[in-house]
């Protein structure tokens, strides 16, 4: 198993700090835009594990010289390809990329000869419409609410199937089986990945199709 390799410091150039991943791990980040990216693969139900600064890799730059890469993230999934990932402004990218490309694509050798992904993400692979979909659950996410009113609603929804979001609390509110439900319960329902909907296309508003999601 890998582990951290190097420490993160706090630097002024940008914001460091620690996110906690479902609550259980603290994974450090470097940036604001490594921050994004934590939260919008924290989101995917699939990911398991993150582990920051997890590899050195050593690379001969364009001058010839001998150096040390370290990747931002290495990423493990259940069904999926572990994922060895860099994190890096778009324009930091653009401007710096005669430099970059030799340590990434010694990062890309690595990756592949243990059978892994190397990626690289900037902003239009983070902040993209799926990351303000998350972004906007997320302040529903510590919400208290009845387990009995979550069990009564996964099952009417369980059968009802696929429902705008008014539309299914105006029909479970309508048949009086349980408590009533409020816009900022289901939207907590969402966010605890108990129900589930599109992100990636539009902002989730309530004509919202939602569903129950499948036990694994």
């Amino acid at each position: 198993m890998y582990a951290q390799t190097r420490k993160i410091k706090p630097t002024r150039r940008s914001v460091s700090g620690i996110f906690a991943f479902r609550s259980s791990e603290s994974i450090p980040f470097e940036s604001t835009l490594e921050r994004d990216f934590l939260i919008r693969t924290e989101f995917n139900l699939s990911v398991s594990k993150i582990i920051a600064q997890p590899t050195q890799i050593p690379f001969i730059g364009s001058n010839g010289r001998s150096y040390i890469y370290t990747p931002d993230f290495l990423v493990y999934g259940d069904g999926q390809k572990t994922l060895l990932v860099e994190v890096k402004p778009k324009e930091e990218l653009d401007i710096k990329w005669s430099l970059l490309k030799p340590k990434f694509k010694y990062a890309h050798r690595y990756a592949k000869e243990r059978g892994w992904l190397f990626k690289i993400y900037h902003e239009n692979r983070i902040r993209d419409q799926k990351l303000k979909n998350i972004q906007f659950l997320q302040r529903f996410k510590r919400l208290d609410v009845d387990p009995a009113l979550v069990n009564s609603f996964r099952t009417f929804l369980d059968k009802s199937g696929q429902l705008p979001f008014i539309d299914a609390i105006k029909i479970f509110n309508g048949e009086a089986l349980a408590k009533p439900i409020n816009d900022t319960q289901v939207w907590h329902l969402l966010a605890a990945r108990v129900i589930e909907c599109e992100l990636t296309t539009h902002p989730i508003d309530e004509k919202t199709i939602i569903w129950i999601r499948q036990s694994e």
